[in-house]
């Protein structure tokens, strides 16, 4: 019997497109429905905090440099208001988020338990400050993807988010390397040090701060593997980028009871004498601020 190739071909053609058009539908059913899973995360999740999170990391600067302190609420506020919006809508918060609430549900029972305890309470708050900005500065990237995919991001707000994106890295880098004293100031004035205008310049601003990162992290790891003092020159960078924002914006601190040259010279003391760096005093001599 000869077989008929033209009615099998037409056959598996048959086939091979009802499988081509289902797998096409499944994934276009696939992205719609990502789609709306976006849209519904964005209304309900990233669109009502981002704004409570940037007046957030405002009022906590505010409450620190005491400017236009009365007229900014008080932080514990905000984040209690945070709080209940991640809890209304913690199907939506990634691991970041809900460890932080798990944490501040935990917290505010020891803190309940230990009213009298000054001392305590105050490492735990600064415990919980730490732990916020780093779930702070994830949400806010994750802001800034999911809003440009649904094109709903506006040039306004994308200077804001990154500003406070800038002000969280900033505060995060000094602090890292020790200087404490100084990261809390700029933390404080971070405002007024990045302005949200021209998003390109922050854009810069950010890199900068991640490469000075880089450059640190690559000079301590000799150090760090010989178990010997750190040196004087492992911190250029962090010096390099301090002058620079003072020149920048160096009347950012005047009338205000914060000096950079202070808080850099309590730092240093602190580090040269408790974790035995050498780094030269003489070097806060380029600041005069």
């Amino acid at each position: 019997m000869e077989i008929d190739w033209t009615i099998i071909l037409s056959i598996g053609g048959a086939f091979g497109a009802a499988s081509t058009a289902q797998y096409v539908s499944h994934h276009l059913t696939g992205k719609r429905e990502d789609r709306k899973y976006k849209k519904e995360k964005y209304q309900k999740f990233y669109s009502p905090l981002v704004f409570k999170i940037i007046k957030y990391i405002e009022a906590e600067g505010s409450k620190i440099s005491e400017i236009n302190r009365s007229l900014n609420p008080d932080p514990d506020l905000i984040f209690a208001s945070i709080i209940a919006s991640v809890e209304e809508n913690i199907q939506y918060a990634n691991s970041d988020f809900i460890r932080i609430y798990e944490e501040t549900k935990t917290l505010e029972m020891i803190l309940n338990s230990d009213d009298d305890d000054n001392e305590r309470r105050d490492f735990i708050d600064f415990r919980k400050f730490d732990s916020y900005l780093n779930a702070f500065e994830q949400f806010l990237t994750d802001y800034l993807i999911i809003s440009k995919d649904l094109r709903v991001l506006s040039s306004k707000l994308e200077g804001e988010v990154k500003q406070s994106i800038a002000i969280i890295k900033l505060y995060k880098l000094f602090y890292k390397y020790c200087f404490w004293d100084i990261a809390k100031i700029l933390f404080a004035f971070g405002k007024f040090i990045v302005h949200p205008v021209n998003t390109s310049n922050i854009d810069i601003f950010i890199k900068n701060i991640d490469d000075v990162e880089e450059i640190t992290d690559s000079n301590f790891k000799p150090y760090e593997q010989t178990g010997d003092k750190i040196h004087n020159d492992c911190f250029d960078e962090l010096f390099v980028l301090l002058q620079k924002i003072t020149e920048i914006r160096p009347n950012v601190f005047n009338g205000t009871k914060y000096s950079i040259k202070a808080a850099l010279e309590g730092d240093i003391i602190f580090m040269n004498w408790r974790m035995g760096t050498r780094i030269n005093m003489s070097r806060i001599e380029d600041f005069n601020i």
